[in-house]
């Protein structure tokens, strides 16, 4: 006697949902990077302390990044793309450097203030490991910055003696000392309102003593 099986009452085994796939993982992994970075330091950071941070699954962030240095170097990379550098076509030297100055001075008393002075003093203890993540902080923008006054300086509009470097150096280190070395019981909260006008005044008086 033959046995048959009734297949049409086999139900399909169901599996419970997995975490869904988020659109925007890769903002929401570079926002965890770079809070845990600001917050905690380097030791402080892991690929699934990220994707806990970010609420994604540790799948998605393993399969897009090797480790958590290649994480944070395109969190870097992605900030001073589309948070930092500012609309400077057309803009005289003057100008050019002041809208600069400014979005440097909102990044480090902005949400991610604390990681971009974390890679500066990384940088400086381990220059190996963080050489190429402070180039992608600091050194790229400095670099495009270098080439328009080198420009300035050939059109006229700054004087042929004129230090890119030292230039760069006396706006730079001022927005930096300034913002993160703020006077005892001075917020950042305080400091941002006048951020604008101070930024103009130093450019001012920077060029002033460069024309002179």
């Amino acid at each position: 006697m033959t046995q048959t099986t009734d297949t049409q009452n086999v139900q399909p085994v169901r599996r419970g949902p997995g975490r869904p796939r988020h659109p925007d993982t890769e903002a929401r992994a570079y926002r965890a990077v770079l809070e845990l970075f600001g917050q905690k330091g380097w030791s402080g950071v892991s690929l699934d302390a990220v994707a806990t941070r970010a609420g994604i699954g540790k799948s998605s962030i393993y399969l897009r990044w090797h480790d958590k240095r290649e994480l944070l170097l395109d969190a870097i990379r992605d900030l001073e793309a589309h948070h930092v550098t500012p609309q400077t076509e057309g803009l005289n030297i003057r100008d050019y450097l002041a809208a600069h100055a400014r979005a440097r001075a909102e990044l480090l008393l902005g949400e991610h203030g604390a990681a971009i002075a974390n890679i500066v003093s990384a940088a400086v203890a381990n220059p190996d490991a963080f050489g190429e993540i402070r180039d992608e902080s600091v050194s790229r923008g400095v670099l495009a910055l270098e080439g328009r006054i080198e420009q300035a300086v050939s059109d006229g509009e700054l004087p042929p003696s004129t230090s890119p470097g030292h230039l760069l150096d006396a706006i730079e280190g001022a927005i930096f000392f300034h913002v993160l070395m703020t006077e005892a019981g001075t917020s950042k909260e305080e400091l941002r309102p006048g951020i604008g006008e101070w930024v103009d005044e130093l450019v001012d008086m920077v060029l002033r003593g460069v024309n002179r």
